[in-house]
């Protein structure tokens, strides 16, 4: 699955997917932009290795929701 970054806070993500947003905390230090495009499994929750398609470089994450509304999304990258 594939999705484009739309919000950033700190190491927080918002990525839009076709069932909504994915929220996810980068680790390790990996740069993430607003419109990098992000792939992988972006529908679970936990611990997740991702792929910056605009940076072509792997990311580790921990996915904290998917199927977001942009409601919830805020609210995650509000904290």
């Amino acid at each position: 699955m594939k999705g484009k970054v739309v919000g950033l806070n700190k190491d927080l993500c918002a990525v839009q997917v076709s069932s909504g947003l994915t929220i996810f905390e980068i680790l390790g230090g990996h740069v993430t932009e607003i419109g990098d495009i992000i792939s992988g499994n972006l529908e679970s929750v936990g611990s997740e290795t991702l792929y910056n398609e605009t940076k072509h470089e792997k990311i580790d994450t921990f996915i904290e929701d998917w199927s977001c509304s942009p409601e919830i999304a805020k609210k995650f990258l509000s904290r």
